[in-house]
Formats: structure tokens, sequence, C-alpha cells
């Protein structure tokens, strides 16, 4: 289950370090003319690091100028398609080293049991293992055959727990949209 990112742009492609909070604390309830004792949240930082992908392609003058089609254009759009397989493989299952820390790396939570198995509790355990304010934006991110496994699982009266998207919105696992990502690790023991 993965909280809602946000995009954080440098001018000059710089790590960024930014303030992240440890702990958090609550409001307390004081009486009247009574005094307020602290409950700062504790903080640390956490140092996002600058990564630099890249492609190249090289295509004769002749093929520009003998195709039927912009190959230009089309060369573009497959190094677009080139980036983003790169930087997906990065960010799902990333060591952190020299790489960003991808999700599976960074996940926390609840694990499977099973090599080939997981378990509707499992996924109620992984889902309740993030704060509220967070499990409310969350997405669950899969590989296809960890949604085949999910797909299958049903409640004690024999009914499917997957929920079918209607009319273009997202499939959803526990009221939350479902992404298949072909870079995900496959489910395995210990996997979040």
């Amino acid at each position: 289950l993965m909280a809602s990112s946000n995009i954080l742009r440098t001018s000059m492609g710089n790590d960024i370090i930014i303030p992240r909070v440890t702990s958090y604390s609550a409001a307390a309830l004081i009486a009247e003319a009574g005094s307020v004792t602290e409950s700062d949240p504790q903080f640390d930082t956490a140092t996002l690091n600058a990564y630099k992908y890249g492609f190249a392609v090289q295509i004769s003058r002749e093929l520009e100028q003998d195709s039927a089609f912009n190959v230009a254009s089309f060369v573009t759009s497959q190094g677009a398609a080139a980036l983003g397989r790169g930087f997906d493989a990065a960010i799902s299952t990333g060591t952190g080293s020299s790489q960003p820390q991808g999700i599976d790396l960074a996940a926390t939570g609840k694990t499977t049991a099973g090599t080939a198995a997981v378990t509707a509790d499992e996924l109620l355990d992984m889902a309740h293992s993030i704060l509220p304010e967070q499990r409310s934006a969350a997405t669950w991110v899969f590989a296809g055959s960890t949604i085949l496994a999910i797909r299958k699982l049903k409640d004690g009266d024999g009914n499917y727990l997957w929920a079918p998207g209607f009319a273009g919105e997202s499939d959803t696992l526990i009221g939350r949209p479902v992404i298949e990502n072909a870079s995900m690790a496959a489910m395995a023991t210990g996997v979040n």
C-alpha cells in the first residue's frame, strides 16, 4: 500500500534535505486558566537524492528522409517510454545505493507468510500498518502475478474481495485503488 506522492523540483537538480516526522504529538484538553504542556512532535531529516536518466538512439539521415512517417516523433515517443520504464524499475525495486530506494525496499508493515499465497487477513494487516491519514490517500501497487493471486481471494460466503472498477474507475481492494506495475517484485515469502 503506497501513500500518494508529491513531486519536488529543484532548479539545479541537486539533492534535497527535507524534514521528516518520526513521532506525532496530539493536542491535550486544557482546563480554563490551565497551563499548556509541551507536546512537540519528533523530527529528523531525510535526503532525497537527485538521479539522472537518459537514453541514446542513433538513426541515419536517410531513414529519416525516406520514411513515410515522422521518424523523429516516433523515436521521441520510444525514448519517453524507455525513460519511463527505467525510472519505474528503479522507483519500484531500487536498492537505494546509487539509485532511488524503491517501494519494495521502503515498504513497511505486513509481509506474506507464503511463497505463492496471500491471505485477506495479511492484506488487512498491511492496510492498517500505516496511519489513517496516509491510508485514506493510499494506492495498492502490485506485480501482475500478485494481482492474480489477490483477485482469487474470497470471503466466507464465496464472494470475491476484489472490486472491479466501473465506468473508467480503478479496481479497488479494501476500498483503495489498485495499480499493476510490471517492475514490482512478484509475491514471495517476506515481500511487502
